[in-house]
This record gives structure tokens, sequence and C-alpha cells, in this order.
């Protein structure tokens, strides 16, 4: 027992300065951001649908399962419309997840452990990143130790409470992310392989048929990641298997303070290293962290396709190298040592502190918005041939709950949905809102049309034709009548097109480079 507040300073303090360090960077990386950026647009806009078809938003929308984008619709309820108040939502599950690995980890190991843990975790550049941007990845951090977590428990305490504890765990983190299913896999090994080794097969036949009945709970999911699939991503090689483990603790395209990249190099290294000496959780190590990383490489060599993506990868793995080391930390005899290694944690924070600093402001949509609303005159047609930049268009240059997504869609769907359509019939698809009602929204006077061929959408008479999209996903936009080009503007990814209607001109656009 600590006896007063200055044994606790004493054991405890420096942790407290260093975890504190990291929430306030994280915290500081919230304030500098600005308006939402594509995915984030894409989360806050599925919750516009009302229920149930929320469901069938999602599922036709998003790669992605419901259940995070729930969470998302039911904290957008406080404050409509807030970019500030949806955004700080990640901050808040960023900080569950710590207080998820503190009391799981003081459960099992005790508190000096917890407190290492959480204080290691909180200062990692990919904590501040994942609590700053409306994704899913704050969340995954707390839920992947939980799923470990409800699986030990039910091995060393017994009982289908812990049973169905684990089951629910695992399944509420299989539907927050399109491939978790992958990591609790590796997660279900570090908790079984040890005790086929060891020999002890209490509790082994109810912890397996749950897992039966968690592979058929999400087997959706499962049919649903492997015919999507994934955008494309860099070609893995045999060097992969070094790369992958660095960027975990890095970010992507790094700002100029070099403490993501060249920090990983020293970050890495060091508590992978502890992380091993740790033997109690070594298989964590070995089966969750390096499993799922060669297991990716292996299968993306085979297929010459990579699944590993850098956020959520680092979600679920992060922890099962962070809990092991501060439990090899914590095991230390000599207390000097374990200082030395909290004030290390604390220069670690200094550092992200200072980099968030760096991290450029996502303003994506509001300005261009902005813009555009500046330009448009009653009467005028906004084609915007892409969903998910329509969306973003609409939530600021409309108002943030500008309709329902699904009565508001390409008049054109893509083959799969054209074909579900046609199997399920007219009348069903209406019922399951597969059906929109319409492809553009009036607002003051002003069309905007969501889709690439609208021909079907009059322009005579039109003072000018506006095309917002990303070039990059190359879409050609079919109007009714020929309009010539006046202006073009750029905004990185994003791509204004003033058109006017004329004689003699193109019916085809499809970027600022030709037009046919």
């Amino acid at each position: 027992m600590i006896s007063s507040f200055k044994d606790w300073l004493k054991q405890y303090g420096f942790s407290f300065v260093a975890g504190s360090l990291g929430v306030f960077a994280a915290f500081r990386f919230l304030l500098n951001r600005g308006s939402l950026w594509e995915d984030e647009i894409i989360a806050v806009t599925h919750g516009l649908q009302s229920m149930p078809l929320f469901f069938i938003e999602v599922l036709r929308n998003d790669i992605h399962p419901f259940f995070y984008f729930l969470l998302i619709k039911a904290w957008d309820l406080v404050f409509p419309g807030s970019d500030a108040w949806i955004l700080s939502s990640s901050l808040v599950f960023g900080l569950v997840s710590l207080a998820i690995i503190f009391f799981c980890v003081r459960s099992l190991y005790g508190i000096d452990a917890a407190v290492i843990s959480v204080s290691m975790l909180a200062v990692l550049p990919y904590f501040s990143w994942a609590s700053g941007n409306l994704r899913m990845y704050s969340l995954l951090l707390g839920l992947a130790v939980l799923v470990w977590y409800g699986n030990r428990k039910f091995f060393e305490d017994g009982g289908w409470g812990w049973l169905l504890f684990a089951l629910l765990a695992q399944l509420i983190h299989a539907y927050s992310h399109a491939i978790n299913f992958y990591f609790a896999f590796f997660i279900a090994l570090a908790v079984l392989i040890p005790r086929v080794r060891s020999k002890n097969f209490s509790g082994l036949k109810p912890w397996l048929a749950m897992q039966v009945i968690y592979v058929l709970m999400i087997l959706p999911l499962v049919v649903s990641a492997l015919v999507r699939g994934t955008e494309e991503l860099g070609s893995p090689s045999l060097s992969s298997l070094i790369d992958y483990p660095l960027d975990i603790f890095s970010l992507w395209q790094p700002p100029s303070y070099p403490l993501p990249v060249p920090g990983a190099l020293v970050l890495a290294p060091i508590l992978i290293g502890l992380a091993l000496s740790c033997r109690s959780l070594r298989p964590e190590v070995l089966i969750i962290f390096f499993g799922a990383i060669c297991f990716a490489v292996i299968v993306a060599l085979g297929l010459s396709k990579t699944m590993f993506k850098q956020p959520v990868f680092a979600a679920n793995l992060l922890p099962f190298v962070v809990i092991p080391s501060a439990l090899a930390v914590a095991n230390w005899s000599r207390l000097w040592a374990r200082q030395i290694f909290r004030i290390a944690i604390i220069f670690v924070g200094f550092g992200t502190f200072h980099w968030v600093e760096e991290l450029p402001s996502s303003s994506t949509f509001k300005p261009q918005a902005e813009f555009l609303q500046g330009k448009t005159k009653l009467g005028d047609v906004v084609i915007v041939p892409n969903v998910s930049i329509y969306w973003g268009l609409m939530r600021y240059a409309v108002a943030p709950d500008w309709g329902y997504p699904l009565e508001v869609m390409p008049r054109v769907a893509n083959p799969q949905w054209e074909g579900l359509r046609g199997k399920l019939g007219p009348n069903l698809s209406s019922r399951l809102g597969l059906i929109p009602k319409t492809d553009y929204v009036d607002h003051l006077g002003i069309k905007y049309v969501l889709g690439d061929d609208v021909k079907h959408i009059s322009i005579d008479g039109v003072s000018r034709v506006w095309i917002f999209h990303k070039p990059s996903y190359k879409k050609t936009v079919r109007v009714e009548s020929p309009v010539q080009v006046l202006n073009v503007w750029n905004w990185g990814d994003l791509q204004l097109i003033e058109a006017q209607p004329t004689a003699i001109g193109v019916r085809e656009i499809h970027d600022q480079i030709g037009f046919r």
C-alpha cells in the first residue's frame, strides 16, 4: 500500500508525467485539426441515416462493419453537426482504451506494470494520431487487449461468465473494423498455445465451442473482406519483415520533426527487446506481434498484394509489445533503473508533444465548399461524381444534416448493387433502401447532383455548371448539353471545374488536363 502522496509521487510520479504528456499531445493535435477529411466524412455521414436503414447504409457504402459507426452516430446526437465535438470522440475512445489496458494489466500483473503500460502507450506518436482522427483506431487499442484479457481470464479463472465475456469482446472487436478478425486469430493462438504446451486442457472444449460460434457469427465480415478486397497498397517484399514492425512504431509520411521514423529505429528495437525479455508474455510478442506481421508478408508475397495497413496493424499489435515491455520494466529489481526508464518515457512524450505541432491540419472540404459558395449563383448546377466527395461538399456547402444518404445516390448504381436489386425485386429493394429517391439536392436554388452520368439533368438556361471531384478517382462526367470549361482550381487531391453551357463544347469532362 502507498501510505502517502509522497510515496505515490516517488513510485508513480514520472509515469504520471509521461502519460499526461502523451494525453496532452493528443489533445494538442485535436485542437490543431481543421475540418473533416474524406474517411472522417464517410464515418459521420453514415449516422445521418435513420434506423434501421442505418445498417443498410453502412453495408452499402463502407467496407467496415457497423459498431464504430453506431457509436459515432450516438455521439453526434449530443451536438449535431459540430466538427470539434465529433472529433473529440476519438480522444475519449483513446482514454477509454488506456483505462481498459490499465485495469486489465493491473488485474493480471499488478499496478506497477499497469501504470508503465499506460504511460508508455500514451507517449507514442501513434496514440496522438489515432486520438485526433475520426477513425476507430484509438478504440481498437483497448478492444484488442479486452479480447486477450477475456480469453486469459476464462482459462485462468474458468466459468461461463468469462467465456461469454470473451465472446462478446471478440464480436465487438470484429465488428469494429473489416479485418479485425485476422488479429483475433493470433490473439487466440497466443492464449491457447501455452496451455497446450503445458498440457493443461481444462476448459478447452467450451473455449473451442465458443470460438466456433464466434467464427460463424463473423462469417459475413470474412466474406465481405474477401469479396470487396482493399485499395491498392504498396507491393510487399522480404524487407517488409523489417519495414512493417518499424512502421508500427511510426507513421507514414512523417513531418519534418524526426521522431516517427528515426525515432522508431530506436523505440522499436528497445521496446521489442524489452518485450521479448519478458518470459511470461513472450508468446504474445512472438505469436501476436511477429506472427500477424510475418503471416501478412507471406500471404502478400503469395498473392502479390499486401494487406498491411499501418493504422489497423498498429492498433491491434502495439499493446502486445507495450504491455510485455512494461511488465519487464516493472520486474526490474532496482528502483533507479525503473526510474531512469520512466524518465526516458517522459522525453519520448516531449518529442511527441512537439511532433503533433508539425502534423498538417487536415482541412478538407470546408475551405473548398466556402469557395464554391462564393462563386455559385441562383440556378447553377454542381456535379459531384463520387459519393464520399459529395458527402463532404454537402456537409459544408449545405448543412451537416443535409439529408439521408440512401435517399440521395447516383442514378446508376455499380453492377454489384444493380444485380442485387434485380434479384430482390423492386418492392423489397425499396423497403431496404436500395432504390434512391433522387440523385440531387436543391438548396437555395442551386442543384447539387451526385453521379458521373447526369445527362438526364437539364442544364439549358443555366449560367454555370460546376464539377467538384477527386481526379485520382478517374471519373468522367457526362452532361446533357455541350459545355465549355472556363476555370479550374486545385486543392491537393481535390479539384473544382467551372464550365458554361455553350453551343460548341464538350459533353464529357474528366480532369483539368484534357477534355473530350
